[in-house]
């Protein structure tokens, strides 16, 4: 007999396989595997699964995606009508800030920062809600307030270009 004719020994019952491996199916489980229905799995040596332990093993939930938080916002004062406005806090890639109940062209300059240009605000002077709004929702609320207009500084401005 040529030795590629030998075959190893059946392992002894109770005898784990080796480790990765898996009991050769039943001719039952290849025909129902060959038929589409569902096989039902085996420790590797061969017994049934352990019918208290879930499988697949359930799988921790990911976690939620966590809301937006406006840590700081500069300035917090501007005059009317223009403003460029920093948030700092964290957020999503996705972040949009939202001035006045508006979303604005938000530029993020990092996960912790973003910016926005308030160009000819319309509204008068007071304070206005500022949030920034991502897939995760909306963030904590801060106040900016636009003042009147400083007179002259805006004529004085077009003077020097």
């Amino acid at each position: 007999m040529a030795d590629s004719d030998k075959k190893d020994p059946p392992l002894p019952a109770g005898q784990n396989l080796a480790e990765g491996s898996k009991p050769t199916p039943t001719q039952e489980e290849n025909d129902l595997a060959a038929m589409g229905e569902h096989v039902i799995e085996k420790e590797p040596d061969g017994s049934p699964l352990d019918p208290g332990v879930p499988y697949p093993p359930d799988l921790p939930n990911p976690p939620e995606p966590s809301v937006p938080v406006i840590e700081s916002i500069s300035p917090t004062t501007g005059p009317l009508p223009d403003v460029t406005l920093q948030v700092d806090g964290s957020f999503g890639p996705d972040a949009v800030i939202v001035f006045d109940g508006a979303p604005q062209t938000t530029t993020l300059v990092a996960s912790t920062r973003l910016t926005t240009s308030i160009v000819g605000f319309a509204g008068a002077a007071g304070s206005y809600g500022v949030l920034v709004r991502d897939a995760a929702g909306d963030s904590n609320v801060v106040q900016f307030t636009f003042t009147e207009p400083v007179e002259g500084a805006a004529a004085a401005g077009r003077r020097r270009r």
